[in-house]
């Protein structure tokens, strides 16, 4: 079955500019192996979180693992964050499973990291200088680490001491999400001398820990997954301030990456810190949306987004929390919803009330909410090809709607309200079971195009007859046995279609005669 010829193309529009979507035929077999993907990775987390519930935590660990890997290679975010969920969750249990108490572990000090061609090291009795490299310098003064860049202060080094098992630290992809992740137990910062004291570091060692860090963090081209992001980005900035060429290449490709990752604080922070702006809105636009970051889009083309598309293998209904993130959104006048395979639309969207256009066509809704009727800016609503049996009445409320597409559905009977559609241009109700329709369709007197073939009328609907301005009428595939003379009174009439048997009807000469194009059905 094709679309309907009047549906609106998958685009995103951003600033005027579109860029193509995958064809259809692409869309729907990425979403059939994206949920059977889903399906099947959320099934084995069910299995490892009851053997989590049983204590079989070894067994638990593995199919964590692996549900993680896989998750990562097919970029399924929402499943691979639970798999850490779970995964922290098996690190908890299998601390608190040991009988013995656990005390803190020794710390084995970093030796002083061999200089390179690009380091230095300069000590004299009140300062400790390691030069990571000609823009970056890093003091020991007065028992703080203090970095420099070309010589001048730019912040001092947080302590961040962490004891955690190795194990866990294959589920890691970055120091953000290690420390994020860290129990409160584990995590040793520097604002906190409880565990500065017990666990006797020096403030000389914390310089040397500080400088190996920074070493490889250089050596590996200001790889931001090595450092904090509080650190990682400002810095990276400030080298590109200070001519630095490494970092003037790496600093946009490290933000690209970063928000590749999927990992919500990292995203967060760089969109709040103004990274963002350093990217392509098109670029940008397209990692968020491919990450599910949907409010982090918000955040940033707030006033700016005219369109906003969910792309098909979205999974709508486990994400509930995007979308309540999506509807409380202001700015959006443009929700494409189609081809979701919904059964339901939240009564909250009703709070959209500038939207002007809305698609739900191609689902299985049975229903419309009530609240449809608060989107008091609506100029267009598809809703066809679905389930629906009834439309509610406060769809009356609707006063802008111009065009109402409501064919391929279930529905026998339509409210009298859809009578206050004053400024209605276009309705399809073809193939539904419709008999009779209410008397106030005659009050539509903005209607140009009423569709309503392939239902169940036995008698030509007469009403038609009180609305002047129609131009194009569709009756084929019914019931009727007759058509009314009047028709030829209706002065506007373009186009009509009818059933084949009626092609000799000499009602049907005249109309031709009067120049109103005739098409015919045949069964």
């Amino acid at each position: 079955m094709k679309k309907s010829e009047h549906s609106y193309p998958k685009n995103i529009n951003i600033r005027g500019k579109v860029k193509e979507s995958t064809s259809l035929r692409e869309r729907f077999e990425m979403a059939k192996l994206s949920n059977k993907l889903s399906n099947k990775f959320g099934n084995l987390l069910k299995e490892a979180k009851k053997l989590l519930e049983d204590n079989q935590i070894i067994e638990a660990k593995k199919i964590i693992k692996h549900v993680i890997k896989e998750t990562k290679r097919h970029n399924l975010y929402d499943i691979l964050k639970l798999a850490r969920d779970y995964a922290k969750e098996a690190a908890v249990k299998e601390r608190k499973g040991s009988n013995k108490e656990v005390a803190h572990p020794k710390i084995k000090v970093l030796k002083k990291p061999k200089t390179t061609p690009s380091s230095s090291l300069i000590c004299d009795n009140d300062v400790i200088e390691f030069n990571v490299n000609r823009f970056i310098k890093l003091k020991l003064e007065k028992g703080i680490t203090n970095i420099y860049i070309c010589n001048v202060l730019f912040t001092h080094c947080k302590r961040a001491m962490i004891t955690t098992s190795l194990k866990y630290l294959e589920y890691i992809e970055s120091i953000d999400e290690l420390i994020d992740n860290a129990l409160p137990e584990d995590l040793d910062i520097d604002y906190n001398p409880h565990y500065k004291t017990n666990l006797g570091i020096s403030p000389e060692d914390e310089f040397w820990v500080h400088c190996s860090t920074f070493q490889v963090w250089v050596e590996n081209n200001y790889d931001s997954l090595l450092l904090h992001k509080n650190l990682a980005f400002p810095i990276l900035k400030e080298l590109v301030a200070y001519g630095d060429r490494k970092a003037k290449l790496m600093f946009k490709e490290e933000i690209i990456k970063r928000l590749e990752t999927g990992y919500h604080p990292v995203i967060e922070y760089l969109e709040s810190a103004g990274y963002t702006k350093h990217i392509e809105k098109e670029e940008l636009f397209s990692i968020l949306l491919n990450r599910r970051e949907i409010e982090v889009i918000f955040k940033i083309f707030d006033g700016k987004l005219d369109e906003v598309v969910w792309h098909y293998g979205y999974d709508f209904e486990s994400t509930l929390d995007g979308y309540d993130i999506l509807i409380f959104n202001k700015s959006v006048v443009w929700l494409d919803l189609s081809e979701r395979n919904l059964k339901w639309i939240h009564n909250e969207i009703g709070c959209l009330k500038k939207l002007t256009h809305l698609d739900l066509s191609y689902n299985k809704l049975t229903t419309l909410p009530k609240t449809i009727g608060n989107l008091i800016s609506l100029v267009d609503l598809r809703a066809d090809y679905n389930r629906l049996e009834t439309i509610p009445s406060e769809i009356g409320q609707l006063k802008k709607l111009k065009v109402l597409f409501l064919d391929s559905n279930r529905i026998r009977t339509l409210p009298s309200s859809i009578g206050d559609l004053v400024s209605l241009n276009k309705l399809t109700l073809d193939s539904n079971y419709i008999k009779t329709l209410p008397e106030t369709l005659g009050n539509l007197k903005k209607l140009h195009d009423l569709g309503l073939s392939n239902n169940s009328f036995g008698n030509f609907p007469s009403l038609i007859l009180k609305i002047e301005s129609i131009r194009s009428l569709t009756l084929d595939a019914n019931k009727l046995s007759n058509l009314d003379e009047k028709l030829l009174l209706l002065s506007n009439m373009e186009e009509i279609h009818l059933d084949e048997k009626f092609r000799n009807k000499k009602i049907v000469k005249k109309l031709i005669e009067n120049g109103i194009n005739l098409s015919f059905y045949c069964l």
